[in-house]
């Protein structure tokens, strides 16, 4: 990871889901855990299915207490607060190469343990105003996309970044962009 965040070993579960299938609510889940360990002490899920085009609900059914979720390599073109409010705990959200093109306001609004956000190698090309303002992060990555290819890994740089993100990603980008 990197900045202020360091490392931190955590149970983690990767998912898998039948690509026949057009899967949209998780509604049981199959495998095994290592010894002693059971769902609530999973606390770190990823989803790498090149055909996933939302995050998929029903994942707190299982898993409770998810403080790291990481969705890359996928068809995921907009990040609504409807997807992540399942995640109480949340504090590291990678969405990094998907094709997110927009977050909706109040997309953060229901996961206020946001500490690291990684938007990286998406097509964000609009952000709304202040949408990482309720948040106190310790790190913002944003490189490659559209509007804006720019990380921060600092409070200092984190607020300038966001104030970057809502002159770029605006509907002023566009013309601030051609000038």
């Amino acid at each position: 990871m990197g900045g202020s965040v360091g490392w931190v070993y955590v149970y983690t579960c990767s998912g898998s889901l039948p690509t026949d299938v057009n899967i949209a609510n998780i509604t049981g889940i199959t495998g095994t855990h290592l010894d002693g360990k059971n769902d609530s002490e999973v606390v770190a899920i990823r989803f790498s299915n090149d055909w996933l085009t939302e995050v998929p609900s029903g994942i707190d059914n299982f898993f409770q207490n998810i403080q790291f979720f990481n969705m890359f390599r996928t068809q995921l073109t907009t990040v609504n607060n409807n997807q992540l409010q399942q995640f109480h705990n949340l504090e590291y959200l990678w969405l990094h190469r998907n094709q997110i093109e927009t977050i909706e306001m109040n997309a953060f609004s229901r996961t206020p343990s946001l500490r690291v956000i990684n938007l990286n190698s998406n097509r964000l090309a609009s952000i709304p105003y202040n949408a990482f303002r309720p948040l106190h992060l310790d790190v913002l990555r944003m490189l490659d996309n559209n509007c804006i290819n720019e990380s921060a890994e600092t409070p200092q740089n984190i607020n300038r970044l966001i104030v970057v993100a809502d002159l770029l990603c605006s509907s002023l980008g566009g013309m601030i962009n051609k000038v």
